[in-house]
């Protein structure tokens, strides 16, 4: 079970205080068929390292289906992230290959953390779509890598080794300037190399500050500046993204951080709509009365640099507000797990 501890103060008045049934949590997360940690003498549980890859076993099952074995994939992706406390994660990030590797050791969601990345990289380089096709990667929080038959690009990627797929990007998309959505290194080596970076933060030939469009490719970028919250205002640039002719045209609407839901306004509807979860968008009203989606991506879940109660959101919150969609059909991705958008 996972308990209502997990979320903020306004989302337990919401959920009523009580936990989320087993049948609630179906469908959040990919499945593992085996406990990621053990049980020792006087009842104390520590992480299992004798467990085998679980980005392996996350990748055998689909988000789109609810079944037990993604539930309890979830229930021990939970766990191993609330053992990994926001300062865990900092000291992770900033450290040397040899203390980080002895870290992945210790913490399972760490091992997961660099497992996927690796997942996405090698799909990264060989995954092939087919015209009328587009695939979306979840590297980590709100960070995709898109793939469509002519063009590989990124929004909000952030990871320790985001740089190494540099030369596999063509350009890269920033919503802000939050360290949860970006990586500096990936910038430094987009920028060596002369490739396009659009934001809203930096002095480059790709600044904007929103009602701007962009083209490259056979893809369209529309961008719209947003609020943050009540204090950071225009501070967020959402995306609407025409993926071009080669993918059948296919719309995605990234919207960042963005949380006024009226902002938050793409000029079609989109394939596929991925919104923070928990910033103050009314994401049951976008699905069926504003944005109406196709389908949702529900994201910004599980950012280790945040505590727990203190947005780390569960994964658990994903369903919970997906079932709220008005049979909009809505999916909790984890990392390295590869969504697909097919068009005749």
């Amino acid at each position: 079970m996972f308990h209502v501890e997990h979320l903020p103060r306004k989302f337990k008045k919401k959920l009523g205080g009580k936990y989320m049934n087993r049948r609630a949590f179906l469908g959040t997360a990919p499945a593992v068929a085996f406990p990621l940690f053990r049980t020792m003498a006087g009842g104390k549980t520590i992480p299992n390292t004798q467990s085998p890859s679980l980005v392996d076993e996350v990748l055998k099952t689909d988000m789109r289906i609810s079944n037990a074995a993604r539930m309890e994939a979830g229930e021990n992706i939970q766990k191993a992230a609330d053992a990994c406390s926001a300062r865990d994660f900092a000291e992770y990030v900033r450290a040397d290959a040899q203390t980080a590797g002895k870290m992945r050791e210790k913490f399972a969601i760490l091992r997961y953390f660099d497992d996927a990345f690796s997942k996405t990289a090698e799909w990264i380089k060989n995954g092939k779509p087919r015209r009328g096709e587009v695939q979306l990667g979840l590297v980590y929080n709100m960070g995709y890598v898109v793939k469509t038959p002519t063009l590989t690009f990124a929004i909000d990627l952030c990871h320790p080794r985001a740089a190494e797929i540099a030369d596999n990007l063509d350009f890269l998309l920033i919503t802000h300037n939050h360290q949860d959505h970006l990586s500096q290194p990936l910038i430094n080596t987009l920028k060596k190399a002369g490739k396009p970076i659009v934001q809203n933060y930096m002095d480059t030939p790709h600044y904007s500050a929103g009602n701007r469009r962009f083209k490259f490719g056979d893809a369209t970028i529309l961008t719209k500046c947003c609020d943050h919250n009540r204090r950071l205002e225009r501070f967020v640039l959402t995306y609407e993204i025409d993926c071009g002719k080669s993918a059948g045209n296919t719309r995605i609407f990234h919207t960042g951080d963005a949380y006024d839901t009226k902002q938050a306004a793409p000029e079609g509807e989109p394939d596929v709509f991925i919104p923070h979860l928990a910033v103050g968008l009314d994401i049951p009203k976008c699905a069926t009365q504003t944005i109406k989606p196709k389908t949702i991506l529900m994201s910004h879940i599980l950012e280790l640099g945040h505590e727990i109660g203190k947005w780390r959101w569960p994964i658990s919150l994903g369903s919970e507000i997906g079932q709220k969609c008005g049979g909009v059909p809505a999916y909790t991705p984890f990392w390295g797990e590869v969504f697909k958008v097919e068009k005749s």
